[in-house]
């Protein structure tokens, strides 16, 4: 099928000379069209939507700005990773702790000591694997390994590696065979489920230390408000998931704000939050009716692992419970996990590690005990990913083909392969 595009011939003998200025000036703003007299329907929807059927030769200059724009932008954000990197490693820690004697530590840890730590990362990461499971129906146990390996070295590496770390993810899931909409629905239920955990924990370390008595009046009441927020974001959440009026209310309620801080940075944002809100709500309602319990007990099993991590490297480095308690090391945990919601340099490195030091030396650490313990937590939490993620990545594109879905239940209908017609 093929659709026509002809320009219509307009005769200027009888125009005045400010009707043919007026005429040049609309002809300059006219669609561009190929110089073919036809064009397949394919062409043609593609052409539209870049724009050429709306704004003509002006969309490919705007999408160009767009481009500078953003590899301007993409060069700023390595330059400031780099400089943060560059000042915590080599110039904040090294005032708290000299590295000589931090190695002196590490390199003091016994084979068991070694072997139980890297045990208990090893069960964090396949934790991770589960959660995956749990939101996306089909998944096996080895292809959510090589999802969240590969994306999460993505994410570790490349300044705001959250966005080409979700491209991946499409990526990956569609050589699997798996929906656009399945990889949709994965991506934002994970996110809100990991943003929940991120952001009850503090309020829960917070809460531990208040019943433990040692927190004052200011740590109370921010407990207090911050066990009030939570409530009201799960109610929020759930009215959701209820009722497809109340998505729209909500989506279009949350957007109000951020459209007017905005409009102060002469900023927009053209996508209508309300839709947005009610098509989550029938994507992901099926899912979370039939999966949520095993969701979110996957995620808080993925943190509070992560957690124990931490809190065995400071055991087996020689921080005892009487100088930072359990309680002590979950507040540093929860507040740390925050700092990786800015992402300010990848994985949050530098940025986190201070976080860690910081709150621990303050909670009671010795300043050389605490940096070793919280550099082998990093390192087998984060660096240690690295690799992994390499060795993840080339499993991928040898097995990408083998492991395409056939016949796994999902929640939608899945991304059928379809051969290439022939041209004419």
């Amino acid at each position: 099928m093929t659709t026509m595009v002809q320009t219509m011939p307009i005769s200027t003998s009888s125009l005045t000379p400010y009707r043919m200025h007026l005429l040049r000036m609309h002809r300059s703003c006219e669609p561009v069209t190929p110089p073919a007299t036809e064009q397949t329907a394919d062409e043609a929807a593609r052409r539209a939507r870049l724009g050429f059927s709306a704004v003509g030769h002006f969309m490919p200059a705007m999408a160009k700005g767009e481009r500078r724009r953003s590899r301007i932008w993409r060069v700023l954000q390595i330059v400031l990773a780099v400089a943060i990197v560059a000042a915590v490693f080599l110039a904040v820690i090294p005032q708290i702790a000299d590295y000589q004697d931090v190695w002196g530590i590490l390199a003091a840890l016994t084979g068991f000591q070694l072997f139980l730590v890297t045990a208990v990362a090893i069960g964090n990461l396949v934790t991770y694997w589960l959660q995956s499971i749990a939101a996306l129906p089909g998944l096996t146990l080895r292809m959510a390994a090589v999802q969240t390996q590969t994306t999460t070295t993505i994410a570790n590496t490349v300044p705001g590696g959250g966005a080409v770390a979700v491209g991946m993810s499409f990526a990956i899931f569609r050589s699997w065979g798996y929906s656009d909409g399945d990889v949709a629905r994965y991506t934002v239920v994970t996110g809100i489920w990991n943003t929940y955990i991120k952001l009850g924990l503090p309020v829960i370390a917070l809460a531990l230390v208040a019943v433990e008595g040692r927190a004052n009046r200011q740590l109370a009441l921010a407990s207090a408000v911050g066990v009030a927020a939570l409530l009201v974001s799960i109610g929020l959440l759930a009215l959701v998931l209820w009722k497809e009026s109340f998505a729209r209310r909500i989506g279009s309620g949350v957007q109000r704000p951020v459209r007017w801080v905005e409009r102060r940075f002469h900023r927009t944002d053209r996508k209508d939050w309300g839709n947005a809100a009610a098509r989550f709500r029938r994507d992901s309602v099926d899912l979370l009716r039939r999966r949520w319990v095993w969701l979110t007990l996957a995620t808080i099993l993925s943190h509070l692992t992560l957690y124990a991590v931490l809190l065995v490297a400071l055991r087996v480095v020689g921080v005892s419970q009487s100088e930072v308690t359990w309680i002590d090391a979950l507040a540093a945990f929860s507040f740390a996990r925050l700092v990786t919601v800015l992402p300010v340099t990848p994985g949050g490195v530098g940025m986190v590690e201070l976080s860690y030091i910081g709150t621990l030396v303050w909670a009671g650490g010795a300043r050389t005990d605490v940096v070793a313990a919280v550099l082998l937590f990093r390192a087998l939490t984060y660096f240690l990913q690295i690799p992994l993620g390499a060795v993840t990545y080339l499993i991928w594109e040898r097995t990408k083909d083998r492991w395409h879905r056939q016949d796994r239940r999902t929640t939608s209908q899945p991304r059928r392969r379809v051969p290439a017609r022939a041209a004419g």
